[in-house]
């Protein structure tokens, strides 16, 4: 067998073993590659593909040059590169990257798209929109072509043709959560709260699984004041996720809201039972206790909370608070000097101080 039919060999392997995602099993198949036929360029860059899958960045970088070396006119190691100079930050030289292709490949999409996006982290939101509009010109049915210019519309603050772009990646490509996830920030910043709760329903019906989803949508209907259809979707999060911190904490201020201090309650302690560092968590069983007169419970509170967030003055504010109705003045007292310490010029603390230490 002549070495170039050999190292072709390697180089299918390597495939087939990255399609099984045996990413490692792949690299030592195209380096087997490489060492029988140096000058082979495809093999360099597939082995930088899965390096960078790896987080090997610096590496394939290493590799894409290469295969460039080899074969200047190789385009998928050109844009390779101008890839991880963008994610490295290395904006001028990504920029540099993405030109060339432009220019010799003028046909090719992707020179636009990846130039796009390098002139969108760099701030640039107006050129990178006339890259992704070159981008669609030459490849109409690429959803992502759609969804990049999308962003680069949300950037520029033209929410109203942002979400139109982002409705046409996702008709030509419905399985991009990214997109719909777009599609629903714009329809809330756009004031489009019936649609945006459709359009959860939509994500919702070909990703039932998915808590976050559930949650997010709570989320929406609770700050839309539809408490009960709010704790109807936060129900269905922690149906999916039991433990679901951030969920049982939204339980927890929808019921409340209802004046159902038992069950808020109860949802505040089991959020803090799953994570002891929640700081909402803490709060709102502080706030139940105080109002339900439990004091000694609402002092424990504000005691976790000082723990937890030792620079927040009203966090101390409410543990003096606390000592003050025990008769504990002497603590009492030293929560308020730790208080003054925090904040001299702070009117609604002050205001509060002399309410309960008018001699302080």
């Amino acid at each position: 067998m002549m070495s170039g039919e050999r190292a072709e060999e390697y180089y299918n392997m390597g495939n087939r073993f990255a399609e099984e995602k045996e990413f490692l099993d792949a690299i030592a198949s195209f380096e087997r590659a490489i060492e029988i036929d140096p000058l082979y360029s495809k093999a360099w860059t597939a082995k930088g593909r899965l390096l960078l899958l790896l987080l090997s960045d610096r590496e394939a970088l290493d590799c894409f040059r290469k295969a460039v070396e080899i074969d200047p006119d190789s385009t998928e190691a050109w844009l390779n590169i101008g890839s991880v100079l963008v994610y490295q930050g290395e904006f001028d030289d990504a920029l540099s990257a993405y030109n060339d292709i432009i220019i010799n490949h003028p046909e090719n999409s992707q020179g636009y798209l990846g130039k796009g996006w390098a002139l969108l982290r760099m701030g640039r939101p107006g050129e990178s929109m006339e890259c992704f509009d070159s981008a669609i010109a030459l490849s109409p049915d690429d959803d992502t072509m759609w969804f990049s210019k999308c962003c680069a519309l949300e950037e520029l603050g033209k929410y109203s043709e942002a979400l139109d772009a982002v409705k046409r990646s996702i008709q030509i490509s419905p399985d991009k959560s990214d997109a719909w996830s777009s599609r629903v920030r714009l329809e809330i910043k756009l004031g489009y709260i019936e649609d945006a709760i459709h359009t959860y329903d939509e994500i919702i019906g070909f990703r039932p699984d998915d808590a976050e989803l559930q949650y997010e949508k709570a989320n929406l209907l609770f700050s839309t004041g539809l408490k009960e259809e709010s704790l109807f979707s936060c129900n269905e999060a922690l149906k999916i996720t039991p433990d679901y911190h951030e969920a049982w904490i939204l339980k927890g201020k929808i019921l409340e809201s209802q004046c159902n201090e038992t069950q808020a309650l109860e949802a505040f302690e089991k959020a803090t039972s799953l994570y002891i560092s929640s700081v909402e968590g803490w709060d709102g069983r502080r706030r139940l206790y105080e109002s339900g007169g439990e004091i000694e419970n609402a002092l424990r509170s504000a005691e976790m909370l000082t723990k937890i967030e030792p620079d927040d003055p009203f966090f101390w504010l409410y543990k003096a608070k606390y000592l003050h109705y025990l008769d504990r003045n002497d603590e009492s007292l030293l929560a308020i000097k730790k208080l003054k310490r925090l904040t001299e010029n702070n009117s609604e603390i002050n205001e509060e101080i002399k309410k309960y230490w008018p001699l302080l």
